[in-house]
């Protein structure tokens, strides 16, 4: 009886393999840095370009945005239902006029070409403001799947290796997307919504003073990016399968926030512009504009991701270049004492930035030498 070949991964599964990944941004992290904050922001910026191309973030990004819009109307269901209770807190009037509200913010992001889309969205406005319906159970399966892709296209920017079983993965997934759900409410009814609160009757109605109106009115912006910023933050802390504190993603999540606000003003621009002119556009309508919006979205939270590792790749190069200069100095100053019974530890010899790449994976020294030119 004849033993079976062992089967070996073919160099192209050892490139994408999370090891190499996270070994070639090592690599590039232990590169000397320029001298000068104007190069060493370019050189920055260049790291993060080249992790993007190797990590595919374009593509992830596209992954992310089709599942997205597969979601976008069983959000929206979720989204009506906790909207539909701001009528026991404002009254039935005001609450009709936060729903045109946001129904006008979609026209005004997704242009007039995407009224099929918004017109289903004001249906659901319309049936479904009560709570759990069969519906709302399935908008959540749906939004549990799509942000578990999520989870995973953030992972794979984290270069590791994701060990949560499959059923964990969702029910993250659908935690994620809650608070996602969540957020966005506060933001839209900061931004979209916000003018409304300043009008005399709602304060007087809710119960506030007068003064409320002039706070809200400078406030209601910088809280609104402060929570994406905030959200981010909390997404890049629980979406990846490693440990680590809270604040760890906030550089990213700052580059995520405004990425997402560029990226919404941006396109809402260039519809603007292009959209008449446009036949692709005005075949497809709303579908294509509302998942070109996604596909925006979602690469900017892939770039923030990009950013926080290779920040992360940095930090942990310095501490073991601070802990290796410790142990050397430790080393040092036993060799300098005199002989005693006891044994005097040895430096290691093997330098800081050739001990981050692993000897034994070829696949990460081959991509190291490809991406890490010159800068």
């Amino acid at each position: 009886m004849t033993t079976p070949a062992p089967v070996h991964a073919t160099p192209e599964a050892e490139r994408r393999s999370a090891a190499a990944r996270a070994s070639a941004t090592a690599a590039e992290a232990a590169r000397p840095l320029p001298r000068g904050v104007v190069r060493g922001f370019f050189r920055l910026v260049a790291d993060v370009w080249r992790k993007s191309d190797r990590d595919r973030v374009l593509g992830l990004g596209a992954e992310n945005a089709f599942m997205a819009v597969l979601t976008v109307f069983p959000t929206l269901i979720v989204v009506a239902a906790v909207l539909g209770q701001l009528s026991t807190i404002i009254g039935a009037g005001n609450a009709r006029d936060v729903e045109n509200s946001v129904l006008d913010f979609l026209r005004e992001i997704l242009t007039s070409n995407a009224n099929p889309a918004i017109e289903t969205a004001q249906e659901l406005f319309r049936t479904s403001g009560d709570a759990l319906t069969l519906a709302l159970v399935l908008a959540f399966a749906s939004l549990a799947q799509a942000f578990a892709s999520i989870i995973n296209t953030v992972t794979v920017c984290y270069d590791v290796h994701d060990r949560r079983g499959w059923w964990w993965r969702r029910a993250l997934g659908l935690v994620v997307g809650t608070g996602s759900i969540l957020v966005a409410v506060v933001v839209v009814t900061l931004v979209v919504v916000g003018p409304l609160f300043a009008a005399d009757e709602v304060v007087g109605s809710v119960g506030l003073s007068e003064e409320y109106a002039f706070v809200w009115a400078y406030l209601r912006w910088p809280v609104a990016f402060l929570s994406l910023v905030l959200w981010a933050t909390t997404m890049f802390h629980l979406c990846p399968d490693r440990a680590g504190p809270w604040r760890q993603g906030l550089s990213g999540a700052l580059l995520t926030a405004i990425l997402w606000l560029g990226a919404s003003v941006g396109f809402n621009l260039y519809l603007e512009v292009a959209l008449d002119a446009s036949p692709v556009f005005s075949a497809l309508g709303g579908g294509l504009i509302v998942m070109t919006w996604m596909y925006l979205l979602c690469v900017g939270l892939l770039g923030g991701a990009e950013l926080n590792a290779v920040l992360l790749a940095r930090r942990e190069l310095r501490r073991a270049e601070q802990e290796y200069d410790e142990e050397a100095a430790v080393a040092t100053a036993s060799s300098d004492a005199p002989s005693s019974d006891s044994p005097v530890p040895v430096a290691p010899a093997t330098p800081v930035a050739a001990s981050l790449v692993s000897p034994a994976d070829p696949a990460a020294a081959r991509l190291a030498a490809v991406d890490s030119g010159p800068a």
